[in-house]
């Protein structure tokens, strides 16, 4: 879980140790794993257009060695789904 976290901000990653380490009554492990599943996908979704709002200014300035190096985190962003 921890390598997870890396891309979200410290006050998040230790919202989500909290959460995860003394979840709220009511909450069993599964519903944990699905709301940890969820909240990856919408932070990979959010770093998705961010690069992709990113290739465009880079296109925008003609700048390729940026062009390249998002590309190159695009695909790994989709080889994670």
């Amino acid at each position: 879980m921890d390598g997870e976290l890396t891309e979200f901000p410290v006050d998040e990653q230790n919202l989500v140790r909290r959460a995860w380490a003394s979840p709220p009554p009511g909450v069993n492990e599964e519903m944990a794993v699905d709301i940890a599943r969820r909240v990856r996908r919408q932070a990979l979704a959010r770093r998705r257009r961010a690069i992709i709002r990113s290739l465009e200014e880079a296109e925008q300035r003609g700048d390729s060695d940026r062009i390249a190096a998002l590309e190159v985190e695009r695909s790994r962003l989709s080889e994670r789904d």
